[in-house]
């Protein structure tokens, strides 16, 4: 774990040089990456903004560098996480990681292909959540896409249409009465 920690300490910095350093470690021994990778998150299971770095980790990476595969592992990882921690994120109110998972997914979700159904039953309980109340920032960029993600892959809407039967954040309602086509 000690290369992932020295790129979390690269991320914290702000430090590109060395971020540029751990990502050539990274590319020529992606084996041994993934499992320290995989050792990290075991170890960090409840420390939800440590977990976050794993998405600031698929982010160094450029559009060239998508494909190879252990960015696609890493992305998977992410969605993995994200279903298998959504729930304990709203339970804690961990808004901005609930912001930095579906941030993630709304720009890169080609991660949700043929598993749209499990995402979308897993991420109804974030507007239905009691955060929503909030008027939270984060939270309502977070809704926003989510909805934006619900109108894009869920073609019958049925999720939409729920919400707006059982919803009761106003904002989430009209940006969705907004966008219904």
């Amino acid at each position: 774990m000690q290369n992932f920690n020295l790129f979390i300490s690269a991320i914290d910095n702000d430090n590109d040089d060395q971020i540029e350093d751990y990502k050539k470690i990274l590319l020529n021994n992606p084996n041994n990456f993934f499992s320290e990778l995989s050792h990290f998150v075991v170890d960090n299971s409840k420390e939800y903004d440590r977990l976050q770095y794993i998405v600031d980790l698929y982010n160094i990476f450029d559009s060239s560098q998508k494909e190879l595969d252990i960015v696609k592992k890493v992305g998977n990882l992410i969605f993995s996480l994200y279903l298998e921690i959504i729930d304990d994120l709203i339970k804690n109110k961990e808004e901005y990681s609930i912001y930095s998972y579906i941030d993630f997914l709304y720009t890169n979700n080609s991660f949700l292909k043929k598993h749209e159904q499990l995402f979308f039953e897993k991420s109804f309980s974030v507007l239905r959540s009691n955060l929503n109340k909030e008027e939270s920032s984060w939270f309502i960029i977070s809704c926003y896409r989510l909805v934006d993600l619900y109108f894009q892959f869920d073609k019958d809407n049925f999720y939409i249409e729920k919400y707006l039967n059982v919803g009761d954040n106003e904002l989430i309602k009209k940006y969705i009465r907004l966008n219904i086509h």
